[in-house]
């Protein structure tokens, strides 16, 4: 028996840069995967690590911010309470190009809105 068919390969050796979802098979079956950029932005703003704290030519600039708007956007479609936050702070009231909106705030609104967003109770006190 030759030991290179035998060998399982890990799956994560060869992960390429890119923005579609991929899938690999591992020794406990399938799951989604990511290039380690993307996993460290999605750490940082998990962390609070927020865009303004870098320049804005930088890298790591664009991609916190990249993923704080799709996270917005996320919170836009999830529900009535955050839509309607984040239309107030937008001063728009139709749901169309939302995302070119959001992408014109500046940074500080952007981070502002984002955090108010993760404070917000989205259930209304019972008495």
């Amino acid at each position: 028996m030759s030991s290179n068919k035998n060998k399982i390969k890990d799956g994560f050796s060869d992960i390429e840069k890119s923005d579609k979802t991929i899938w690999r098979a591992d020794q406990f079956g399938k799951r989604v995967v990511e290039d380690l950029e993307n996993f460290r932005v999605k750490l940082q703003i998990d962390n609070q690590v927020l865009p303004s704290s870098f320049k804005k030519t930088s890298s790591n600039y664009k991609k916190l911010k990249k993923e704080m708007i799709r996270r917005i956007l996320v919170f836009y479609k999830s529900g009535k309470t955050y839509k309607y936050s984040i239309r107030k702070t937008i001063k728009k009231n139709k749901g169309k190009n939302m995302q070119k909106k959001i992408e014109k705030l500046s940074d500080k609104k952007l981070e502002k809105l984002y955090k108010s967003l993760l404070n917000k109770n989205t259930r209304k006190k019972r008495k």
